[in-house]
């Protein structure tokens, strides 16, 4: 009775209201971890990032979170400077990953009911955007099987904006799910990748005891702002490109936490480590982005 008042508070009252560094959903029932291999310069194909990335799944909701960024976000978020302490890792290399990535949102599948959440904290204050909780129109191919993780998959294709992307599910694992928003097969998906393979999941491990629950994270304790899918991507592509905040719509004039932020205003510690490294890319290819 109490998870499902919970999640009826939940589903009424928008992310923006959220302000609690960690809300249990529900119980997780499999975790599976991706080794996520992305070209951020699809044009020339010179710049790749690799990440772990992490998909936890409960009975009506699933998180997508990379692991290098919640790591950043938990030690940002602790009272204790580890600035130096991180500082020193990147310039040696522990970090390397982490500073480079790409990949900063976290997406919640079904959080709110009929919805995939994504949330980031990359431009910085919160922000979030939803869209629709639809599969992609999958095209089975059952011809085609292959050994991942010693389970027997089959493959499957779908186009997804603008790109074709072949999936490898896994119908032992019967879970109608898959690493970042992709989801509606007969069973897990354990390795996707578009035609090229500028986005390229592999699952590398999968744990069903001793699991996280699928949690809601906002280490800011803050709400979060709601924008669109659209000014979201713009942004991040602009901002990535050297645009000048005061240039970009969504951060200009920004007030978070009762007053105006810019990247100035951020603290040494969280100036030293969100934004260390994430700043310019050049060149930059808007493709990129529009895997979001």
């Amino acid at each position: 009775m109490k998870k499902r008042l919970l999640l009826f508070c939940l589903w009424i009252f928008p992310v923006a209201a959220y302000a609690q560094k960690e809300l249990p959903l529900e119980p997780a029932i499999l975790e599976c971890k991706y080794v996520f291999v992305m070209h951020t310069d699809t044009i020339t194909r010179s710049r790749v990032v690799q990440d772990t990335v992490l998909q936890r799944i409960g009975e009506n909701i699933s998180q997508f979170i990379n692991c290098y960024t919640f790591i950043l976000d938990t030690l940002e978020a602790s009272p204790q400077d580890y600035s130096k302490e991180i500082l020193s890792k990147i310039h040696n290399g522990g970090f390397r990953h982490s500073i480079i990535s790409n990949v900063n949102e976290y997406i919640y599948k079904n959080y709110l009911s009929g919805k995939t959440t994504t949330m980031s904290q990359e431009f910085i204050a919160g922000f979030y955007f939803e869209e629709e909780y639809q599969p992609q129109s999958w095209i089975l191919l059952p011809d085609s099987t292959r050994q991942i993780l010693n389970r027997e998959c089959l493959l499957a294709t779908c186009d997804f904006r603008n790109r074709t992307y072949f999936a490898w599910y896994c119908p032992e694992i019967p879970i109608s799910d898959g690493p970042w928003k992709f989801f509606g097969l007969p069973g897990m998906i354990l390795e996707l990748y578009d035609t090229n393979k500028d986005y390229h999941f592999v699952a590398f491990q999968m744990e069903t005891e001793n699991l996280t629950p699928v949690t809601l994270y906002n280490f800011d304790e803050e709400e979060y702002i709601q924008t669109d899918r659209k000014t979201y991507i713009n942004t991040q592509y602009k901002r990535r490109s050297g645009v000048a905040t005061e240039e970009i719509p969504l951060l200009r004039n920004l007030y978070w936490k009762g007053r105006e932020k810019n990247l100035t205003s951020l603290s040494p510690q969280a100036s030293s480590i969100r934004f260390y490294g994430k700043g310019l890319l050049n060149p930059v290819d808007c493709t990129v982005y529009a895997h979001l």
